[in-house]
């Protein structure tokens, strides 16, 4: 979370230079938002089979 709070940061930060010409980055918010999503769905999973590690 806090690497894609970066890298936002910093895009807004070339946003605001009047030269700034978009590039497309990979995304690390959606790399982020992808991981936090299985991440629940394994603890989800997890509950639901009522698995000791739970």
């Amino acid at each position: 979370m806090a690497t894609a709070t970066r890298q936002h940061l910093r895009t807004l930060k070339l946003i605001r230079r009047n030269d700034f010409l978009y590039a497309d980055q990979h995304s690390i918010s959606t790399f982020m938002a992808m991981a936090l999503t299985l991440i629940g769905v394994f603890a989800f999973v997890l509950l639901v089979m009522g698995s000791p590690l739970g």
